[in-house]
């Protein structure tokens, strides 16, 4: 009789439990290559193959998500297909986010739906690493130092276009400005929009980077104006607390009174104007 009663007691959980409609999650899978984390620079791209299945009539969508302690969720994808298969390809270009810390870790979350509902998700893990970008120089900037007729101003907006102050209207004022009645002992260059300077020799011009020149702008001693300007000299610029640029004076070519001296100058700018 006992048996019998715990045959029975079986029989009617069985029945419960079957009445009970879970998702089988299963049913529906998503698989993502490559299957191992990656490392990329900001706006650096990865492409994901990603493969879709399911046993039910057909996959339905996809979402694909971000999440990073910078950002937070992010939804990348969110769409539906209109090609009802069972097995579907799909191809995903990430694109690394521009973040403001050196290195950040970036979970993305794959995860697929079918025609019943049912999901099934995978994770992959990226770090993301700030991106340092080198910074284009501009050449063949000349000015000249001691002559009221030759160009001796220049905007910081267009380094390439120098132009004379004295000739130019009340408008425009000259970001540097090498002032023509200085004595020919020295050349000084200065700003009349409030521009500070920096010499800084011991910055390496050559790896400029954004970050590493306003690191060194903000950390100097900033003026007015720079005097006893000479070869190899490096001048950082800015105004107030925002660098915008480095100069680099590539030779100092000696004239007379009448034609005066000749600076010819690099310069590699960060803010676009």
């Amino acid at each position: 009789m006992k048996q019998i009663y715990s045959l029975a007691l079986c029989l009617v959980i069985t029945l419960l439990v079957s009445c009970v409609e879970k998702p089988n999650l299963s049913d529906v899978v998503v698989l993502a290559n490559p299957k191992s984390d990656s490392a990329l620079f900001s706006n650096e791209k990865l492409r994901y193959r990603l493969q879709l299945f399911t046993i039910n009539d057909y996959v339905d969508g996809l979402i694909i998500s971000s999440f990073d302690i910078e950002r937070g969720r992010v939804v990348c994808l969110d769409t539906t297909f209109a090609d009802k298969q069972q097995e579907l390809d799909y191809d995903f270009i990430y694109t690394a986010p521009l973040l403001n810390r050196e290195e950040v870790p970036v979970e993305l979350t794959f995860m697929v739906r079918d025609n019943l509902g049912n999901t099934s998700k995978v994770l992959r893990n990226i770090t993301v690493k700030k991106h340092q970008q080198l910074i284009e120089e501009k050449n063949g900037i000349i000015l000249y130092a001691h002559n009221a007729d030759l160009p001796n101003a220049l905007l910081l907006s267009d380094v390439t276009q120098p132009f004379i102050s004295q000739y130019a209207s009340d408008s425009l004022e000259a970001d540097v400005w090498l002032n023509p009645n200085d004595s020919l002992s020295a050349i000084t260059w200065s700003s009349q929009t409030g521009a500070k300077f920096v010499r800084h020799n011991d910055f390496n011009y050559a790896i400029a980077t954004a970050e590493n020149l306003q690191t060194t702008y903000l950390s100097s001693k900033r003026y007015d104006a720079i005097s006893d300007l000479m070869p190899n000299d490096i001048i950082l610029v800015g105004h107030d607390e925002l660098v915008e640029g480095v100069f680099f004076v590539n030779n100092i070519i000696s004239g007379d009174s009448f034609q005066g001296h000749c600076l010819q100058l690099s310069y590699k700018g960060v803010v676009n104007h």
